[in-house]
């Protein structure tokens, strides 16, 4: 996932928690998928998913969460649904997200943003690919919105294969 900075641009490696080793590969859609909860700010119109957990695979307890840099950021999920997601709204009508919060319970909302890599100034990308970002994470874990975050502008997705 790469991070338009206030000066400057920083990419950071995003994976599913280890100890599901029956899933580690991450559901990317367009829009949330079957058996993920959809993302909060439908008025920002179509976006990019990027599905960590199934709903059937958390209930009250479930280890929740998300790896980030080779780290890895859990919390106990405290209801009976969740949600465990990152997205990407290209927002191309403009409008303002509709749910502003900004907040973590029990896992580091922002730990993706730490220990990441800068990008050289010749491989930045134009600001048009980077998209308004929801993300999105428990019962009792945190939920966050680009457009309310001071360090950081924007977020882009981008695939390693």
């Amino acid at each position: 996932m790469r991070q338009d900075w206030i000066s400057e641009q920083r990419d950071a490696i995003l994976g599913q928690l280890s100890m599901y080793p029956d899933y580690q590969d991450l559901k990317i859609s367009i829009n949330a998928p079957v058996d993920y909860n959809p993302t909060t700010n439908g008025i920002l119109g179509d976006y990019l998913y990027v599905g960590f957990l199934k709903n059937s695979m958390i209930s009250s307890g479930t280890t929740n969460g998300y790896t980030a840099n080779g780290n890895q950021y859990t919390f106990p999920n405290c209801v009976t649904t969740g949600n465990s997601y990152f997205a990407f709204y290209p927002n191309v009508e403009d409008n303002q997200p509709t749910d502003r919060r900004n907040y973590s319970d029990r896992v580091d909302m922002f730990a993706w943003s730490k220990n990441t890599q800068p990008v050289e100034l010749n491989q930045q990308l134009p600001d048009e690919f980077f998209y308004v970002t929801e993300i999105h994470f428990g019962g009792c874990g945190g939920y966050t919105v680009s457009t309310e975050w001071s360090h950081i502008r924007a977020a882009s997705l981008g695939l390693i294969t």
